[in-house]
């Protein structure tokens, strides 16, 4: 599978790799044609690699929802990709950075993108 290798090349961008221990949220910053569960499988595979990978503090698309809907945010998805908002939401959830997975079912074929934001302060 390709995707794990993505990941570490984005975070490693981020200096997160640097730094293991900076808490991460992993989000769907996007989705079009994509169902929930979907979108929620594989965002999830994503958590799943990071903890393998041994960062420490990676909370889950689920874990991030119920905080972010504590503050009225029902759905990060309506960031729409934009790293600006997806920064907002890390600064919101107090962790270091957001994993942004955008997602788009296209003619049949799954497109995604996945970008590593450092939360603005």
């Amino acid at each position: 599978m390709i995707l794990p290798a993505l990941i570490l090349a984005v975070l490693t961008q981020t200096g997160a790799a640097d730094a293991k221990s900076r808490e991460l949220a992993v989000l769907v910053s996007r989705r079009e044609s994509v169902p929930d569960a979907r979108a929620l499988a594989v965002a999830m595979k994503v958590v799943d690699f990071l903890k393998e990978q041994n960062f420490d503090g990676v909370r889950s698309p689920s874990e991030a929802a119920k905080s972010l809907s504590t503050l009225g945010v029902k759905d990060s998805a309506d960031c729409d990709g934009k790293p600006e908002c997806i920064s907002g939401l890390g600064r919101v959830l107090l962790v270091w950075g957001v994993v942004g997975i955008d997602l788009a079912d296209i003619d049949g074929t799954m497109a995604i993108h996945i970008e590593a934001v450092e939360s603005d302060r």
